[in-house]
C-alpha cells in the first residue's frame, strides 16, 4: 500500500467537468474549494486507505465498491475526461499510474460459423456477445487492477473462447472436461493462466478471478459486472 494518496490536477477548459467527477467520489468536497485547489496547484482530493476502507455505493448504478475502487474508478475517469494529474504517495513520490484509454475499435466482424458455434455452447451476455461479433481476436491490455499494480491480461476474442477454455474446463489432451471446474463459469480472459470468468448461470454475472496452480479455485469477486470490467479495460 502507498499510504495517503494525493491527487492534483493541471487547470484547463474542463475545471468544470473534473469537479463534478470528483464530488461523485466525495461530496463532502465544495466546488469552491476545488476549484481553488485546482486553480493553485494544490492538492485537489485524496485516498487513505486506513480511514477508507469501506464499501460505498457508486452512486450511479447503485453498485457496492471498495473505497479503493472508487477511487482508482474515479482517477479513470478523470483521466478519461482529459485531466492530466499528479499521483503521489505519502512520501512525496509520484505513483505510475496511467489507467487505460478508450481505445478506436478496429472492427475484424467474426464469420457466422465461428458465432453460431458459440451460441450453441453458451448463453452469453448481450454485451459479450457484442464484442465478439467484431473482435475474432482479442484483446492484449495492460491494465492497472489494484494497488496500482500493472497487470497483462488477454481478453478473449470469438476465436479464441473456446480454447480459451482449455485446461481450465477440458483438457484438450486427454479430451476429458475437467471434473472440478464449474460447467457455469466461461473464462472471458486470462493473465498468465490466471482465469478472468463469468457465471452464464446468473442473469448479470460479476467476474470473478483466481489464481491458477493452487490445490483448488478460490475465487474472488473483481467487478461488479461484465460492462464494468469490460469499462476498466477500456473496451467499451
Amino acid at each position: 500500500m502507498y499510504g495517503i494518496v494525493t491527487v492534483q490536477i493541471e487547470r484547463d477548459a474542463n475545471i468544470a467537468k473534473y469537479i463534478k467527477i470528483i464530488r461523485s467520489f466525495d461530496s463532502s468536497l465544495s466546488v469552491g474549494n476545488l476549484k481553488r485547489a485546482i486553480d493553485t496547484g494544490d492538492v485537489v482530493f485524496e485516498f487513505d486507505p486506513d480511514n477508507d476502507a469501506g464499501l460505498v455505493c457508486n452512486g450511479k448504478d447503485n453498485t457496492t465498491l471498495s473505497m479503493e475502487q472508487l477511487f482508482i474508478k474515479t482517477l479513470r475517469e478523470l483521466k478519461m475526461a482529459g485531466a492530466r494529474m499528479t499521483v503521489l504517495d505519502e512520501l512525496g513520490y509520484k505513483v505510475d499510474y496511467e489507467p487505460p484509454m478508450k481505445r478506436p475499435i478496429t472492427a475484424r466482424r467474426t464469420s457466422d460459423d465461428v458465432m453460431n458455434a458459440i451460441s450453441e455452447r453458451w448463453n452469453l451476455p448481450k454485451i459479450y456477445l457484442d464484442y465478439l461479433k467484431t473482435h475474432s481476436k482479442g484483446d492484449q491490455l495492460s491494465v492497472e487492477i489494484e494497488d496500482f499494480e500493472t497487470t497483462e491480461i488477454y481478453f478473449f476474442g470469438a476465436e479464441d473462447l473456446i480454447e480459451g477454455q482449455f485446461g481450465y474446463s477440458y483438457n484438450p489432451v486427454t479430451e476429458e472436461v475437467i471434473d472440478d471446474w464449474d460447467p457455469n463459469l466461461v473464462v472471458i480472459a486470462s493473465s498468465d493462466g490466471d482465469p478472468y470468468c463469468i457465471d452464464i448461470s446468473e442473469d448479470d454475472s460479476p467476474v470473478y478471478f483466481a489464481v491458477h496452480g493452487m490445490d483448488e479455485w478460490e475465487w474472488d469477486e473483481l467487478s461488479d459486472s461484465l460492462e464494468e470490467f469490460m469499462q476498466m479495460l477500456g473496451l467499451i
